[in-house]
């Protein structure tokens, strides 16, 4: 959870959640490393969701999709959430940068800089409902010019004739 970003995603809830009571960060999934169930669980900066078999329902009422991985291979969390239309908010590492085009879908951060996330948060947060939709339709675009499984999976070979 650590290479996650678990530790500066709370730190920028917390931080968040001091200048605007109203925004409501969120967390999903197992806990890969115990050390972190307490902290999560009894933080006010963050809701604990649980684990989700189907993640759909809790993408579809988030406003926008925060990774702050330390590394990734191709992320599967933004991926999902572009193509639910959401807008993303992510380490400015491969594995994400290819996902995110910066300003037009969402927003890249320097890895493991508490400032410079908070800093796209809060950018975030100044946008109109009409540019948070923008952002998000974008995603979609995105998602479906780029990501589509049918394009970007080789289909089996031919059986050889002979």
């Amino acid at each position: 959870m650590r290479e996650k970003g678990i530790e500066e995603y709370l730190e920028v809830a917390r931080r968040i959640k001091a200048k605007h009571l109203d925004i409501e960060f969120q967390i999903i999934g197992f806990f890969e490393d115990s050390k972190y169930i307490d902290v999560v669980k009894n933080s006010p900066a963050v809701n604990y969701l649980g684990n989700s078999r189907d993640v759909r329902n809790e993408i579809r009422e988030a406003d926008c999709v925060i990774h702050p991985s330390f590394s990734e291979g191709m992320s599967n969390v933004l991926l999902e959430g572009a193509a639910m239309g959401k807008p993303l908010i992510a380490s400015n590492i491969p594995g994400c940068k290819e996902i995110i085009d910066n300003g037009v879908n969402g927003y890249l951060f320097e890895v493991q800089n508490v400032d410079d996330l908070e800093k796209k948060v809060e950018k975030f947060l100044t946008k109109t409902e009409e540019e948070r939709i923008k952002l998000g339709k974008e995603s979609r675009k995105k998602v479906i010019r780029e990501f589509d499984r049918n394009k970007t999976i080789m289909p089996p070979a031919a059986p050889s004739e002979g």
